[in-house]
């Protein structure tokens, strides 16, 4: 499915790609692509921004206090805020209250 805000993001298995998947993120702008290519390819309902700030993700993202660049920066790329508010908390209130229920 097309989504303007989003980029296109191959499935296909080749070097490049798989080179790609383990690549270490260095700037908040890497960061950010990479939550909307997995938005591309997952879908806005299987994309959150974790709680883990493990190795991946540092120096880009070491502290919480940076959450608003990355939410502006998702925004300035043409992300809804509804699809943002996803990403952000509301799927895994979502997942988490349909785990506590079962």
């Amino acid at each position: 499915r097309f989504r303007p805000w989003s980029t296109s993001c191959s499935t296909s298995t080749d070097r490049t790609r798989s080179s790609r998947e383990t690549e270490r993120l260095r700037t908040l702008a890497e960061y950010i692509q990479r939550i909307l290519e997995l938005v591309d390819l997952l879908g806005e309902d299987h994309v959150c921004v974790g709680t883990d700030m493990d190795a991946n993700y540092k120096p880009v993202f070491e502290t919480y206090a940076k959450m608003p660049l990355l939410v502006g920066g998702l925004l300035r790329r043409g992300m809804p805020e509804e699809a943002l508010a996803k990403l952000i908390g509301d799927n895994f209130l979502r997942v988490f209250a349909e785990a506590v229920t079962c």
